[in-house]
C-alpha cells in the first residue's frame, strides 16, 4: 500500500481521546456492602404465610358472626295505629268496648284482646314477593310475656317463639329454622302479638 493511501485512511479515522477517564468509586471502596434486615422484616419473611392465614380466618369468623347475629326490628303501637319496622298500619275498625281491632295498609292486621292482657293476632301480607299469613298468641305473665307464632310464606311453613325482656323492652324471637332476631318495643308502648316474619 502506498504512503498516499495510508495518509488518506489516517485522515479519515477519528482521533482517540487520550484524556484520563474518571470512574466513580464508592467512598467505602470496592468491598461489597451487606445490608442486615430488621428483626421485623425477618419475622415477616419467615411467618408471613401464617399471618395471612390467621388474618383470613379472623375475617371469615367476623363474617360468620355478622351473618348469625340477631337482626334488630321494631314494633310500635299508638292511638293511630301500628308501625312495623317503620311501615304504618292505620286503625280501620274499632268499636267501643269491642275486643277486635283491625289495621290496614301495606298489610292487614287483626288483634283480638281476651281476658286479662292476653291477645291473639293474625296478619295477611306480601313478604319477599310471596303471599304470607301469620298468627300469634301473646301471653302476659307478671312483668314478662311470651308470643308463639306460626307463619306461611308462600308454600313454606315456619314458627317462632318470642320472649319479652321487660328491662330492655326487647322481644327475642327464635325461628324454627334457627334464625334469631330482636324486636324493640319503645317504653310505654302496649305489647301486641307480632304476626310478621320480621328479620326472615
Amino acid at each position: 500500500m502506498s504512503d498516499r493511501h495510508r495518509c488518506a485512511r489516517s485522515a479519515m479515522a477519528p482521533a482517540l481521546d487520550r484524556t484520563p477517564q474518571l470512574l466513580p468509586v464508592p467512598l467505602g471502596g470496592l468491598t461489597p456492602v451487606r445490608r442486615h434486615p430488621s428483626t421485623l422484616f425477618r419475622l415477616w419473611r419467615h411467618h408471613h404465610t401464617m399471618a395471612m392465614t390467621v388474618t383470613a380466618l379472623m375475617a371469615g369468623s367476623v363474617g360468620v358472626w355478622l351473618a348469625t347475629m340477631p337482626v334488630a326490628s321494631s314494633v310500635v303501637m299508638t292511638a293511630a295505629g301500628v308501625q312495623v319496622d317503620g311501615v304504618a298500619l292505620t286503625l280501620a275498625s274499632s268499636r267501643t268496648g269491642s275486643s277486635l281491632h283491625i289495621y290496614t295498609g301495606p298489610a292487614s292486621l287483626a288483634i283480638r284482646t281476651s281476658s286479662g292482657r292476653n291477645s291473639s293476632a293474625g296478619a295477611v301480607m306480601t313478604w319477599g314477593g310471596l303471599a304470607t299469613t301469620g298468627r300469634c298468641l301473646l301471653v302476659v305473665t307478671g312483668a314478662g310475656a311470651s308470643d308463639a307464632c306460626e307463619f306461611r310464606v308462600g308454600s313454606a311453613r315456619l314458627s317462632s317463639t318470642d320472649t319479652f325482656d321487660a328491662r330492655t323492652h326487647v322481644w327475642h324471637r327464635s325461628y324454627s329454622d334457627g334464625v334469631a332476631v330482636t324486636i324493640a318495643v319503645p317504653a310505654g308502648s302496649t305489647l301486641i302479638p307480632i304476626p310478621f316474619p320480621l328479620g326472615h
